[in-house]
């Protein structure tokens, strides 16, 4: 239970980043006046980033779980 701490944190932390980033983004890319298309290729680039990050948690989260199954398996 407590490998799973560390990689939560650094989860939250990038989710925290990467949400400030998106805003700051959409709100210079508004001031600008840009087009919608590039503004939707941006927002989704950067949405696709924060799936991806909850899906790799996921996964390693899974993999902590497998692994400390197969210690116990050992003796």
């Amino acid at each position: 239970m407590r490998k799973m701490i560390a990689p939560i944190i650094i989860v939250i932390l990038l989710l925290l980043y990467l949400s400030s980033y998106l805003y700051g983004i959409t709100r210079a890319l508004d001031f600008y006046h840009m087009p919608i298309i590039i503004r939707l290729v941006v927002v989704g680039v950067i949405i696709a980033l924060i799936v991806l990050v909850i899906y790799i948690l996921i996964q390693r989260l899974k993999e902590i779980k497998e692994e400390d199954e197969d210690d116990l398996g050992k003796y």
